[in-house]
């Protein structure tokens, strides 16, 4: 059974991509609800970041998830590359709550991976810079981050050249007694991402990748959204009227996903 609750936000992105018209202290937005009290995603702070929104972990020090929209008119208008500056997120600051900084990484053995990837926020110089608040990193191994992990996001940035517009929840598999780094930040053994075509008749798809993956193995990590909820404790697409959700997240067939280069 799906997990439902009442304590939800209101998440709307604009045309493009980079207006919301929510207050940053309310909940999950209305695709995610809140796992059982019980599961390690309990706790949580909303940071949004305008193009993204990070529903941050203090007790893991990474994110529960990141979302963000893909589309198409911003992959083909791009105005500039990575900024690499990797950072603290101001957020956090404003809050007065702890941060995790770039140092937090180093000798550490893992790369900082981004969630909400650099290389679909190349349409701004703005969101671009944002996509590196640390926030927005969990450790990846070198392999994962820069292989296998980096496939699946080109892949999708492909599906989106030919969907038009994608919606994208992506985060770690968190639960209890991960590995930490020597600054406390939790090192995930497997991450998740879930791809909604936003363009009629809307689809679905979902991935769980290992932390020890390195090649490009998306079709062996795919599965239907209800396996990711089931592994991960969240729930996506609850605003989706049920029998048109059920639908989405029963099914996950590559044969509806065309891939094209856009950028």
């Amino acid at each position: 059974m799906k997990l439902r609750f009442s304590w939800v936000l209101l998440f709307v992105l604009s045309s493009t991509g980079c207006q919301t018209h929510r207050a940053q202290d309310q909940a999950l937005p209305p695709e995610v609800s809140r796992p059982e009290p019980s599961q390690p995603v309990a706790t949580e702070v909303v940071l949004d970041h305008g193009f993204f929104v990070v529903s941050y972990n203090p007790k893991f020090k990474i994110a529960n998830w990141v979302r963000y929209h893909s589309k198409k008119q911003n992959l083909q208008n791009k105005v500039t590359g990575r900024s690499n500056r990797f950072h603290a997120d101001p957020l956090l600051k404003q809050r007065k709550l702890a941060t995790v900084e770039d140092d937090d990484y180093k000798r550490s053995g893992y790369q900082r991976g981004h969630l909400a990837p650099s290389a679909d926020f190349e349409w701004s110089r703005e969101a671009n810079d944002k996509t590196f608040v640390m926030t927005n990193m969990a450790p990846q191994k070198a392999g994962l981050n820069m292989f296998a992990w980096r496939y699946l996001e080109t892949r999708v940035r492909k599906w989106t050249c030919t969907e038009n517009h994608l919606q994208v929840i992506v985060g770690p598999v968190l639960k209890t007694n991960l590995e930490r780094l020597p600054s406390g930040v939790a090192v995930p053994e497997q991450f998740f991402k879930v791809i909604l075509d936003e363009t009629p008749p809307r689809k679905a798809l979902g991935f769980i990748y290992n932390q020890t993956d390195r090649k490009d193995v998306y079709q062996d990590r795919m599965m239907t959204v209800d396996e990711v909820e089931q592994a991960t404790g969240l729930d996506f697409y609850s605003e989706i009227p049920d029998a048109e959700e059920n639908k989405i997240e029963s099914v996950a067939s590559l044969s509806d996903w065309k891939e094209k280069r856009c950028w």
